[in-house]
């Protein structure tokens, strides 16, 4: 988690399993440029109504 949350803070992109939307993406991309922020241990955003929990991340290559 803690290699996700400064890959996060440096402005590298990270993936995330997305659950909430079956039909659609199955990941969903975050970064800190596109309005998300972290709180705690997960990654929030205005334009989804659940956060995503940093464990369930990976840093994007």
């Amino acid at each position: 988690m803690d290699e996700v949350k400064t890959a996060f803070n440096t402005g590298k992109s990270i993936i995330c399993e997305n659950r909430i939307i079956r039909k659609g993406a199955q990941f969903v991309t975050i970064k800190k440029s596109n309005g998300w922020r972290l709180e705690g241990e997960n990654f929030v955003s205005l334009a989804y109504l659940r956060p995503f929990f940093s464990a369930r991340c990976i840093v994007e290559e």
